[in-house]
């Protein structure tokens, strides 16, 4: 009894033991069922309104890119989808992805769920529904092609996230295949909801989105309007970042597919990359214009590469050169934002107005651009709180960087309100001197004035040379007369306050008065006058023109080469009169041109001949007051100074005439 074995109550030999293992194994291979495949359990739709999946589907990787529905329905590749923990982020792939997941219904909920992957930034999305009663067969899947490339026309609901029917079956599950597959990062979560909680979905998103857009193109606009104003750049590059973000947000949100006919497979990428691109450089302009990086050579050539970079990055794309910028790219964007950090902090410590502005804003800026990449790139989970980081840190950031550059625009304010008060104090010292300088002028020149005309009234008794030399005096003190008035217009010419007093007048009488003066100051020279025709009148104030023509009749005979006249030519030239002075000068003199019209210069034969280097400067405040303009020409030994002046129209004329007759 000792080689049995007792089995089900019944003694079998020993012997007979390999003989029944052989049976046993046989009848479980025929017998019983396969491995059993792992479906989990469906989704209960009941009372609320909407469902998230996430953490209640399934993801199954095809690699190979050739599977179709019918293949994942059989029993060895259904049996490999693996439950997915939260949500689809799997950054940027190749791979092409599969997702399951089956609902049910209570009576509670409605016949007809609908279903909305989002964000809606994946090229292409396929996605199908069972219809019937069998899950394993695919003739009763319904198929819905989507993904950020097909018009929302042509999409089940036109809608900007990718929005499906689901009609749902009291008496079974219904079962739903998702494929997806992206040039783009794969980043995938999913919501069923009941068709009035969509609607309230949807008014949230587009209010969301278009309170960022309205806010980004506000700021922009605002921004704008300061930059018109100062003609600071740093408003205006802030206003290019706005805009990009603007530009961004319009392709990324799907709010350009509801309204725009899709042209090319890429283009909404194309676009949002566009504004990214926009903003980044405009952010790095605005870090060298503001922070003055030239302080730091090597912060300013990194900022100066990250420009270039990004620039090429935006022809990079549509020509599919994308890949081998992009290593440079990815570090020029993860380290300009460190490096404005930094630069905000320097000028926080250095007390610049609105930097802690600055340095909160680039903080938050930082956080966002670095939440996205890590959820770009897979690292982190997609989630509620970062699918719209970067666009949530923007708006935060656009706020914090308007507020500072209110302050900038206030401590730019002060700057220039100091400077005006310096200038004006400077102004009124400048008066004080001229009245005073007029006053000691005047005495002393009333004096010998008064001396001369006593001495004329002698002059009969006088012997010819004291008569000379009588002449000359008087000369002179016509001489003096006129410096002291052409300081006094100096100091009227910048007086604010000052009133124009432009009256109508032809211009032939006036070029003539101003020879027969400068042939009786300075009657050693030659002054010749020609004209082409009669040129009618000019509005102007004749004192400041005669001012400004007597300081270039006083440098021509200054440097006019002895024995050579001064040429005085006048022309008519449209609607403006040309009149100009010319004189033979040593071609060694005449170096500088135009820029003898500067303040305080003056040519470079000035060894042996006195003056300020104002004369000319003063010349041309008071021509371009008057809407005119003054040039310097140089050639063959001749200087020409050329004086453009508008003529008076025929309604200046009119009405001028009319003011006389009422005086009159």
């Amino acid at each position: 009894m000792a080689e049995t074995l007792l089995i089900s109550s019944r003694i079998i030999p020993l012997r007979w033991l390999p003989l029944t293992r052989i049976a046993l194994v046989l009848f479980i291979a025929v017998f019983l069922p396969g491995p059993a495949v792992a479906v989990p359990a469906p989704i209960l739709l009941d009372k609320e309104s909407s469902c998230q999946l996430t953490g209640h589907m399934e993801l199954y990787t095809d690699q190979s890119g050739a599977l179709t529905l019918a293949d994942l329905l059989s029993p060895s590749t259904r049996a490999h989808f693996i439950p997915l923990k939260g949500n689809l982020t799997k950054g940027y792939t190749t791979d092409i992805f599969w997702l399951r997941f089956t609902v049910t219904r209570t009576t509670s909920f409605p016949e007809t769920a609908w279903l909305r992957l989002y964000p809606s930034y994946i090229d292409h999305v396929e996605i199908y529904v069972q219809n019937g009663d069998d899950p394993t067969n695919p003739l009763l899947y319904k198929k819905n092609i989507l993904g950020e490339d097909v018009p929302v026309a042509q999409r089940p609901l036109q809608h900007s996230d990718f929005v499906v029917p689901i009609p749902l079956s009291a008496m079974h599950p219904v079962t739903v295949y998702v494929r997806l597959h992206s040039a783009s990062p794969i980043n995938v979560a999913a919501t069923i909801h009941t068709r009035d909680n969509l609607a309230d979905e949807t008014t949230k998103s587009i209010m969301f989105n278009s309170g960022y857009l309205g806010v980004a193109l506000f700021i922009a606009l605002v921004t704008i309007l300061f930059y018109l104003r100062t003609k600071d750049l740093v408003y205006l590059f802030f206003a290019l970042y706005g805009f990009g973000m603007f530009i961004s947000r319009l392709g990324l949100s799907g709010l350009l597919n509801t309204v725009v006919a899709v042209p090319s497979i890429d283009f909404f990428d194309n676009i949002h990359n566009l504004g990214m691109s926009i903003a980044r450089i405009s952010l790095s302009l605005f870090a060298i214009t503001k922070f003055s990086t030239v302080r730091w050579p090597w912060i300013h050539r990194a900022f100066i590469f990250f420009t270039v970079v990004i620039g090429l990055s935006i022809f990079s794309i549509p020509l599919g050169l994308y890949d081998g910028i992009r290593p440079a790219l990815m570090m020029s964007i993860s380290v300009m934002p460190l490096l404005l950090i930094w630069l905000s902090f320097r000028a926080m410590t250095d007390r610049v107005g609105g930097a802690a502005y600055f340095f909160a804003a680039f903080i938050v800026g930082w956080i966002g651009y670095l939440v996205d990449h890590m959820r770009l790139l897979g690292l982190i989970q997609l989630e509620w709180w970062n699918i719209d980081a970067i666009h949530v840190a923007s708006l935060i950031f656009m706020i914090l960087m308007t507020m500072a550059l209110i302050a900038h625009y206030r401590e730019h304010t002060k700057k220039v309100e100091a400077a005006l008060i310096v200038e004006r104090r400077a102004y009124e010292r400048q008066h004080s001197i001229h009245a005073m300088l007029s006053h000691e002028y005047r005495t002393p020149l009333t004096v010998i004035r008064t001396s001369i005309d006593v001495m004329r009234l002698l002059e009969a008794d006088l012997e010819n040379p004291y008569r000379e030399r009588l002449d000359i005096i008087e000369k002179a003190v016509d001489r003096l007369v006129e410096v002291m008035e052409i300081s006094l217009n100096r100091s009227r010419l910048v007086d604010p306050a000052r009133e124009s007093s432009h009256t109508l007048f032809p211009v032939e009488p006036f070029v003539e008065s101003l020879l027969d003066e400068a042939r009786l100051l300075w009657h050693e020279h030659t002054f010749t006058c020609s004209r082409a025709e009669s040129v009618g009148h000019i509005s102007g104030d004749q004192h400041f023109l005669k001012t400004a023509f007597f300081n270039l009749l006083d440098n021509a005979r200054k440097y006019a080469l002895p024995e050579t006249p001064i040429h005085l030519l006048t022309r008519k030239r449209g609607d403006e009169i040309a009149i100009s002075i010319a004189n033979m000068v040593n071609d060694d003199t005449m170096q500088k041109g135009d820029e003898l019209f500067e303040k305080y210069r003056r040519g470079d034969n000035i060894s042996d001949v006195s003056g300020s280097g104002l004369g000319l400067w003063l010349t041309r405040q008071i021509i371009e007051e008057h809407k005119g303009s003054v040039s310097l020409e140089h050639a063959a030994g001749e200087v020409v100074v050329t004086i453009n002046l508008p003529l008076a129209g025929q309604l200046c004329l009119s009405l001028e005439s009319e003011r006389n007759k009422s005086v009159h």
